[in-house]
C-alpha cells in the first residue's frame, strides 16, 4: 500500500473523530488513536470505523447511547406523569432518584423516585383515601352483623374493624368500646359479660376437685384452695410428692409428671439409669446444677458452649436425680439465696434456671448438699419399683419405613427423625432429597458422539464439562469457536518449524511480538 493510501485512511480515520497516533497497522488491526471528543487512547480498527460505520471511541458511544436513553426514559416518565394527573416540580434526573411532584386533584407535594411513576404508581393520598373508603363501606354490613350476634348496640358511625367502637351492652347495659376484628376472631364484646360467664364455667366445689384429684390417682395432703391453685398431693401409682391443678387436670393433663412421662416421649427416663452434673462457666462467673440420661448428649451441649464439669454422679433411677435436683435448688434459692445469674439468651442449650453466682458459694459444699439428697432415706420410693412392674423406657425412633427397613434415627416430632421430619416441613414428602445420587464414575457427556470418559468430579461430569454446566447452562457449550487448522511448516521462509501461534513457530512468533512492542504496536 503506497502512502497515498495510508495518507486518505489516515484523514477517513481522523474524520470520524479519532486522530491516530502511530502509522498505519492493517485494515482489521487495532490502530492507536486519541479520541478527540474525550481525549481517550482508544485502539479501533480501520474496517470498524470507516468501512461498518461505527465510531472510533467506546467510551463516547457508550455516553451518547446513555443519554439518549435518558431522554427517552424522561418522556416517558413526564408522560405518564400527565396520565396520573401529576405535575413535575423538578428536573427528572433519573429513574431511581427523587422527583417532587404536585397532586393536580389533591395539591399535594411529594417527593418519590420516578421509577414508581413510570409503574403507574399516582399520588399516594388519592389512592389511600380512595381504597380506604371503599373497603370501609364494603365491610359495614358484616359489622354490623357482628355486633348484633356479640348482644351490642352501636352508639357511632362504624370506625373500622381495627378501631375502638362505642356501643352498649343489651345483656347488662354497661358502654363498651370492642374493636370488630376482635369480635369476628371469638371475643366477646363486653368485658364483664366475659367474666362472669367465664367464672361459671371455672367455678368447682372442693368436693368436686377432690373426685376429680382421686380419679387422677392422687391423694391430696393439704386442703383445696382453687382450681388453678397448685394443690400438694401424693401420687397412688409413684408415691411421689406432686403439686397438680385441678383446672389442669380437667383439662386432660396428668397429676403425676413423672407416670405421665413414663408412657410419653420424653428426653428423660424417670425410672433409667441418669447423672447428676455439676458445671461451671468462667466467662459468665455462673455454675450450674442438673440431670440427664445417663446416655444422652446433654453434658456435651453444656461443654460446646463454654461450662466446664466440675463435678458427677451417676443415679440409679431418673427420679432420684430428679428428686434431688429440686432438694437442692429449692436450698439455693430458699435458705442460701442464690439467685439465677443467667438469662435463656446466654443459654441457647437451655437449663438456665438451675444456675447461681459462682463466686457467692464454694463448689464443694454445693455438691455435698448433692450427694446427701441423692442418699437421703427420706426420699420416697415409687410403687411400680416396690411390685417390679416398671421398665426403663425405651427411647422412641422415627416410624419411617424405606425399602422395608425402618428408620433408626431418634425421632423428633411428627412421627420422623430430624432428616425426614425437615423435608416433610419443607416440601411435604419425608422422603424428598434435592440431591441426585449419580453411580457413574467416568463422565459420560457426549462430544463428537463419543462419551468423555474423564473421571467423574461433580453431578456425573468431570471438571470441565460440569464447569460448562455450572456457567452456561449446558456441559457441551462452547464460550469461544473452534480454533482454524494450523499449518504444516512455520510461514517464515526457510523455516520448517511446528506453528505455535499466527502460523508462526515458538520462536518466530515471539520475535515478532517483541519486535511490535518495542515500536508502540502491542
Amino acid at each position: 500500500m503506497n502512502q497515498k493510501e495510508i495518507g486518505n485512511r489516515t484523514a477517513e480515520m481522523t474524520q470520524r473523530g479519532v486522530t491516530p497516533l502511530v502509522p498505519y497497522p492493517g485494515a482489521n488491526r487495532p490502530w492507536k488513536c486519541e479520541c478527540q471528543v474525550c481525549g481517550h487512547i482508544v485502539t479501533p480498527r480501520y474496517y470498524t470505523v470507516v468501512k461498518s460505520g461505527k465510531g472510533g471511541c467506546n467510551l463516547c458511544a457508550k455516553r451518547n447511547a446513555a443519554q439518549h436513553s435518558k431522554r427517552a426514559a424522561a418522556q416517558r416518565a413526564i408522560e405518564m406523569a400527565k396520565k396520573l394527573n401529576l405535575k413535575p416540580l423538578s428536573e427528572y434526573k433519573g429513574a431511581q432518584q427523587i422527583w417532587v411532584l404536585e397532586c393536580l386533584i389533591c395539591g399535594t407535594v411529594a417527593s418519590k423516585k420516578a421509577h414508581s411513576v413510570s409503574n403507574g404508581k399516582g399520588c399516594l393520598k388519592c389512592n389511600q383515601g380512595n381504597g380506604a373508603r371503599k373497603k370501609k363501606n364494603a365491610a359495614e354490613p358484616a359489622a354490623l352483623e357482628a355486633m348484633r350476634n356479640a348482644s351490642l348496640k352501636p352508639l357511632a358511625p362504624y370506625p373500622g374493624r381495627q378501631k375502638p367502637w362505642v356501643a352498649q351492652c343489651t345483656n347488662c347495659g354497661r358502654i363498651v368500646s370492642p374493636r370488630v376484628n376482635g369480635i369476628l376472631s371469638g371475643q366477646g364484646g363486653c368485658v364483664t359479660c366475659g367474666n362472669l360467664k367465664r367464672a361459671k364455667t371455672r367455678s368447682i366445689t372442693e368436693e368436686d376437685a377432690l373426685k376429680t384429684l382421686i380419679a387422677a390417682s392422687a391423694q391430696p395432703l393439704e386442703p383445696f384452695s382453687g382450681s388453678r391453685i397448685p394443690w400438694k398431693a401424693l401420687c397412688l401409682k409413684c408415691g411421689l410428692i406432686v403439686k397438680p391443678r385441678i383446672a389442669n387436670i380437667k383439662s386432660g393433663a396428668s397429676a403425676c409428671k413423672r407416670c405421665a412421662m413414663v408412657a410419653a416421649d420424653s428426653s428423660f427416663d424417670y425410672f433409667g439409669p441418669a447423672i447428676f452434673y455439676l458445671v461451671k462457666n468462667e466467662s459468665l462467673s455462673a455454675m450450674k446444677i442438673g440431670i440427664a440420661g445417663k446416655d444422652t448428649k446433654r453434658l456435651s451441649a453444656h461443654k460446646s458452649n463454654g461450662w466446664d464439669v466440675v463435678k458427677v454422679i451417676e443415679a440409679t433411677y431418673g427420679y432420684q436425680a430428679w428428686y434431688a435436683e429440686g432438694k437442692v435448688l429449692s436450698w439455693l434459692r430458699s435458705d442460701i439465696g442464690l439467685p439465677a445469674c443467667v438469662d435463656s439468651a446466654t443459654m441457647p442449650q437451655g437449663g438456665f434456671t438451675e444456675t447461681f453466682p459462682a463466686g457467692e458459694i464454694d463448689s464443694e459444699i454445693v455438691w455435698k448438699k448433692v450427694l446427701a439428697e441423692i442418699s437421703s432415706s427420706a426420699m420416697p420410693i415409687p410403687q411400680a419399683l416396690l411390685d417390679g412392674s416398671v421398665q426403663r423406657k425405651a427411647r422412641r425412633t422415627c416410624t419411617l419405613v424405606i425399602d422395608g427397613v425402618p428408620c433408626l434415627n431418634a425421632y423428633e416430632s411428627n412421627g420422623y427423625c430430624r432428616k425426614h421430619g425437615l423435608a416433610f416441613r419443607m416440601y411435604g414428602d419425608p422422603l424428598f432429597s434435592k440431591k441426585i445420587i449419580f453411580a457413574n464414575t467416568e463422565c459420560e457427556v457426549l462430544e463428537s458422539g463419543n462419551p468423555c470418559g474423564n473421571k467423574v468430579d461433580r453431578r456425573g461430569m468431570c471438571s470441565v464439562h460440569y464447569y460448562r454446566n455450572y456457567v452456561y447452562g449446558s456441559p457441551t457449550v462452547l464460550k469461544r469457536a473452534t480454533p482454524k487448522a494450523l499449518p504444516e511448516n512455520c510461514n517464515v521462509p526457510g523455516c520448517d518449524g511446528v506453528p505455535y501461534a499466527l502460523e508462526k513457530c515458538q520462536k518466530h512468533y515471539h520475535s515478532a511480538r517483541r519486535a511490535k512492542s518495542k515500536k508502540g504496536l502491542m
